[in-house]
């Protein structure tokens, strides 16, 4: 049961590549169970110890909690920033 998660989203990246998830979910012929917003900080947090619950408005953890929680059978908002 293969399913599609986009990592790293920008809307506006995907604006300017005149994309949409909707034209990733076609071209890869899978279901979306999750979008994982881009967290410029993030590298940099990883490299130095930084814990992440710590330090994140919740964008990208709250993505993966969201994510988890499908594979579980919830049902979930998608979260796209």
């Amino acid at each position: 049961n293969a399913r599609l998660v986009v990592n790293r989203v920008k809307r506006r990246s995907l604006r300017q590549l005149g994309m949409t998830i909707d034209d990733a979910m076609d071209q890869v012929g899978l279901a979306l169970i999750g979008l994982v917003p881009e967290q410029p900080r993030l590298p940099a947090d990883l490299a130095s110890g930084t814990a992440l619950q710590t330090s994140y408005d919740g964008g990208v953890i709250q993505a993966c909690g969201n994510i988890a929680r499908r594979l579980t059978g919830q049902k979930v908002p998608l979260l796209i920033r």
